[in-house]
């Protein structure tokens, strides 16, 4: 009996999964159709563009360089979707069911003027993460798969580090003193060794949105993108998350993460809160939380599927 609910479960995965590619896949083709259109536009007015773009959006001027970038952006992910393989993050392109849910942010007067304030930052320093990593999070938990928030202030400032979730490293860069101490808090919490990396990719792909509220950071400068509009937009994706009628979990570290607990409805949501994890405060209340084993109770409860916290 066990054996076979587990068949069904799977076979039911697969098939939800089936049509999510179908989806993704209609939309990519929707979205190609409105760049070609948008090209021919282009040629018909000698490259000025009305009024609006093609989303309807207000004053956006684009080049060739743009039409060429998401035409392949898109090719590529739909060459992915019909081979069955991963869609790879570095595409740049918010292609993910985020898109509907957010996109009432990118008509609003501070997406623009947030854009180019990054825009100049990149012309002239250098800015982590990558561009193609800005949304990483977003890429790799999708909004209907979400069921735990962990929330971040900007992304790290040194070399090589940051790639788009929040306290996570690419595997082949040192652990950082904050996520050491995540670790040190999972062995005790939940007698998982601590990894020899500094990922944290497995627990995104389990629904797991690793979210920073300032999605960039000029090199060596904390804090430096702060102020400028990102945190209206990742307010909106908690809004959008407590929207959900689903629960879900938000671990908020540190007093700046707490300050996001208004924007959560706490009647169908569940909070856990303590002292940021670094080694300037993580013992002030970080450690010994426990904020993994009662997040999974937390889900369960709700009769979600928990997290495995594990790292490969």
């Amino acid at each position: 009996m066990v054996r076979s609910s587990a068949r069904q479960l799977h076979v039911d995965r697969i098939a939800k999964r089936k049509e999510q590619l179908l989806g993704f896949q209609l939309m990519i083709d929707r979205h190609l159709h409105t760049i070609d259109q948008f090209a021919l536009h282009r040629d018909e007015t000698n490259g000025e563009l009305g009024s609006t773009d093609v989303d309807g959006h207000d004053n956006i001027t684009a080049d060739d360089a743009w039409l060429r970038d998401r035409r392949f952006g898109l090719r590529q992910v739909g060459d992915h979707l019909s081979h069955g393989t991963t869609v790879p993050v570095h595409t740049g392109l918010m292609i993910t069911d985020w898109n509907p849910v957010l996109r009432g942010e990118f008509a609003k007067p501070y997406w623009p003027r947030l854009q180019q304030f990054v825009t100049d930052q990149r012309s002239h320093f250098t800015v982590f993460p990558p561009e193609p990593l800005v949304f990483a999070a977003l890429h790799l938990t999708t909004y209907a798969d979400t069921r735990v928030v962990i929330l971040g202030q900007d992304p790290y400032h040194g070399s090589r580090q940051a790639h788009g979730l929040c306290f996570s490293v690419p595997r082949d860069v040192a652990i950082p003193p904050s996520l050491a101490n995540i670790y040190k808090e999972l062995q005790t919490d939940l007698a998982i060794a601590p990894p020899s990396h500094g990922n944290l990719e497995s627990w995104a792909r389990q629904g797991v949105l690793l979210l920073n509220t300032t999605l960039t950071v000029r090199a060596g400068q904390a804090a430096s993108h702060n102020g400028h509009g990102w945190e209206l937009f990742t307010d909106e994706v908690l809004r959008a998350v407590s929207a959900k009628p689903q629960r879900v979990v938000f671990l908020l570290w540190g007093s700046a993460a707490r300050k996001k607990k208004s924007l959560i409805d706490l009647s169908r949501h569940v909070v856990i809160e303590s002292a940021h994890p670094s080694p300037l405060s993580a013992h002030n209340g970080f450690f010994g939380s426990r904020p993994f084993s009662r997040a999974n109770a937390a889900l369960i409860e709700a009769d979600r599927e928990p997290i495995d916290w594990a790292l490969l």
